[in-house]
């Protein structure tokens, strides 16, 4: 009662008992502006518009304690070792390929297993292009990966396994 908002405040014949906000009160966006424009103009010639308030700035850090640290590194360096260790086999097998690897799709991997093969030669044949370069002839190449039986697979104890065309590979038999 009494404020901006308030559509009795002016009538004197009105009784508190009448009052009901929601039909005395009036805010409108009007009403909302008159009141800001209010606000604002006595806090700036009072002098309230701005002061310096007291501030207190904490930072805080996180510190970790472990009850047993080896619970923790173990496992990081075993991983770490064992990546190390897959990373270099990677590396020196890609050495020892004599392919190039342009995208690691799947057809790198059947040509970088080396053998005098069909698909080799297809491949030598073409040189390095894009998967979507990739020559007509290749992609239709039915092959499969099992013992190579040509002249120049000579792996270890005369066996070298790879992919190769069905007349090019013996099949993979199961062990008893």
């Amino acid at each position: 009662m009494g404020t901006i908002f308030d559509t009795s405040r002016r009538n004197s014949s009105f009784e508190i008992a009448d009052w009901d906000p929601r039909v005395c009160l009036n805010i409108t966006q009007d009403t909302l502006n008159d009141a800001l424009s209010a606000i604002t103009i006595s806090a700036i010639s009072l002098g309230t518009w701005w002061d310096t308030a007291p501030v207190t700035i904490t930072t805080y850090r996180n510190t970790y304690k472990f009850s047993n640290p080896l619970n923790l590194i173990l496992p990081y360096s075993i991983c770490l070792i064992i990546s190390t260790v897959f990373i270099a086999i990677g590396i020196w097998s890609l050495l020892r390929n004599d392919m190039p690897v342009a995208d690691g799709g799947f057809l790198q991997v059947m040509i970088a297993t080396r053998g005098n093969t069909r698909m080799d030669r297809l491949v030598a044949k073409n040189g390095v292009v894009a998967t979507d370069s990739v020559p007509k002839e290749l992609k239709e190449l039915a092959v499969r990966y099992g013992e190579l039986v040509t002249a120049e697979a000579g792996g270890e104890k005369g066996k070298r396994f790879g992919f190769g065309t069905i007349e090019e590979t013996r099949s993979l038999r199961k062990r008893k």
